[in-house]
This record gives C-alpha cells, structure tokens and sequence, in this order.
C-alpha cells in the first residue's frame, strides 16, 4: 500500500487518496508523501480501530461506526446473469 501510495501521487494520478486502514505501518509513507507531494491524504478508521496518531498527520480522519456495517452488506442471495448464484456466508 505504500508504494502504491507514492506512486499515485508521483504519477500525478490522485489529488486527494482516502485509505481505509487502522494499520499504522502506513504511517511513515504518508508523511514522506504528504512532505513530496503537499498533497491531501485522508483515513478511514475501521470500527473499533483508533490511533490518535493518525490525527496529526493526515487531511482528515473518519471512523466507521458499529451500524455502518449493517447498512452496507451484501444481499444474503446474488443472481448473476448465467443463472448461477453467490451466496453471502452467514458469518457476515
């Protein structure tokens, strides 16, 4: 993720990119881009996932809250066009 990080921006192929990550092994990556580039990047926090440090560092910081979740799944039963179907597990 990091290395896809800087690439968007040397390639000038991003004005702004939002990671979805509570993982802070990014973090070092973000700064070096945010210092080359002085371009805008932001985070969204899985629920229950925070950092505080993530808060000095990037454009913006999100977290994703418990019902999010609920409202955003995949219906139980998919229909796809060549008659076969894809099931969501029941776990989710």
């Amino acid at each position: 993720m990091a290395v896809k990080l800087f690439e968007l921006f040397y390639l000038n192929q991003a004005d702004h990119i939002v990671l979805v990550t509570g993982d802070t092994d990014i973090m070092p990556a973000i700064v070096t881009c945010k210092k080359l580039f002085s371009k805008p990047i932001s985070i969204i926090l899985p629920y229950k996932r925070f950092n505080a440090a993530f808060d000095s560092i990037v454009t913006k910081s999100i977290k994703i809250k418990a019902d999010t979740y609920g409202k955003h799944q995949l219906p139980s039963k998919i229909d796809l066009a060549d008659g076969k179907h894809i099931h969501k597990p029941t776990e989710w």
